[in-house]
């Protein structure tokens, strides 16, 4: 599963990055799950797969609230970008902004359908990579 987590970023006049974080979720030795994002240094957890995956956004959530990370994950942003690092379990797309709303027409119709597996060919739904 990835969660979109921030959009917005301009890569060039008209374009806009959309940065995708594939979560990293582990199954404890006492049966809860962890959960963190690719490059980050914390982690949340919860008693299922799925509540340490909602704590995960959560926790985001309230970070992205915080000038200092915001400008922290700029920076991976335009690191990836510019090609200057690859980190697995990020996808960076620059996107028209046509491209963009199409995406994310396709990512709100694969949320209310329960965010199911990627359909054929590896296609991940949203018009990007399969995972």
């Amino acid at each position: 599963m990835e969660i979109p987590v921030h959009a917005g970023a301009r890569a060039a006049p008209g374009a806009i990055v959309q940065v995708m974080l594939a979560p990293q979720v582990v199954r404890e030795a006492d049966g809860s799950f962890s959960a963190r994002y690719p490059s980050q240094d914390w982690s949340v957890a919860g008693a299922t797969r799925e509540a340490a995956i909602g704590a995960l956004v959560v926790e985001s959530r309230r970070r992205m609230r915080d000038p200092a990370y915001v400008a922290a994950h700029y920076e991976v942003t335009l690191r990836h970008v510019r090609g200057e690092q690859t980190t697995p379990g990020i996808e960076i797309a620059v996107l028209s902004s046509e491209q963009y709303v199409e995406r994310i027409g396709r990512l709100g119709a694969r949320l209310r359908r329960g965010w199911q597996a990627p359909g054929p060919a590896g296609d991940d739904g949203l018009g990007g990579r399969g995972r």
